[in-house]
């Protein structure tokens, strides 16, 4: 349905006009609320009519809107037009995949709309489970005509490996150099070299603290605060919106 329009009935005679009827023909209708127009309008005075557009099929739809008065003309009628938007939005293969935590799942699905309709729907996605995302392409299809549309849901993994930080082998070799060499000469070293030699070694041990390290449960490259996809059975519906319609599709994705 769309948006309400405002006719405005005008008085430019020297009495008051007196309104027989109002009446609206095709996929029109009056609006109570706003319209002005009662029994009479008054010399010199303007009153407003307004009439809603909501198609029952999809096209160009005619109508009119015709008011029997006391002036000269009588009844006078003035022609409507409008163009009526209706789609649909199917799938066109399977709605359910599976995938393990980490993959991806494809769904095809199938915008029809009549032809020479004007306007694009606006795709949207929802109910993608945690640390996925969901792709619609393209996301805002031509209404007209038949598109098809791709609907993709990456999933996400975790990875518990921490990375080597740089520099460790080299410490580890160094210690392993060090604190034998330094074992055989305690017996012969004073108390302050065997508390350099352990200052050397904790030194080196320590080195490379403050490198970064991958926290375990979180993946590597995702997105802020991510972590892997929660295993489950997940509905997730994607729906097109133009001119005020909205058609949607649902879909389910296991994640094993």
């Amino acid at each position: 349905m769309a948006s309400a329009q405002t006719l405005t009935l005008a008085n430019h005679g020297g009495v008051a006009l007196t309104i027989q009827n109002i009446a609206v023909t095709g996929d029109f209708a009056i609006v109570t609320n706003g319209s002005t127009c009662g029994a009479s309008v008054a010399a010199g005075v303007e009153c407003t009519i307004r009439v809603e557009f909501a198609p029952k099929a999809a096209g160009v739809r005619a109508g009119s809107i015709t008011v029997a008065d006391s002036g000269a003309g009588s009844p006078h009628t003035v022609a409507l037009s409008g163009m009526g938007i209706d789609f649909s939005l199917a799938p066109d293969g399977p709605v359910t995949q599976t995938v393990a935590a980490g993959g991806g799942a494809t769904y095809a699905l199938l915008l029809r709309g009549a032809a020479g309709l004007p306007g694009t729907a606006d795709m949207a996605c929802a109910g993608a489970p945690a640390y996925a995302t969901c792709t619609v392409t393209p996301s805002g299809p031509a209404i007209a005509g038949a598109t098809l549309v791709t609907v993709t849901i990456a999933t996400a993994s975790a990875d518990l490996r921490i990375p080597e930080r740089p520099g460790e082998r080299q410490h580890e070799v160094w210690l392993a150099v060090l604190l034998p060499a330094g074992l055989m000469l305690i017996r012969r070293a004073r108390p302050g070299a065997m508390l350099a030699l352990l200052l050397v070694s904790s030194a080196i041990g320590l080195g490379g603290c403050s490198a970064p390290r991958l926290i375990p449960g979180t993946t590597n490259g995702s997105s802020a605060g991510g972590g892997a996809t929660p295993k489950g059975t997940y509905s997730v519906t994607v729906s097109g919106s133009s001119a005020g319609l909205t058609r949607s599709v649902g879909l389910t994705l296991v994640v094993q």
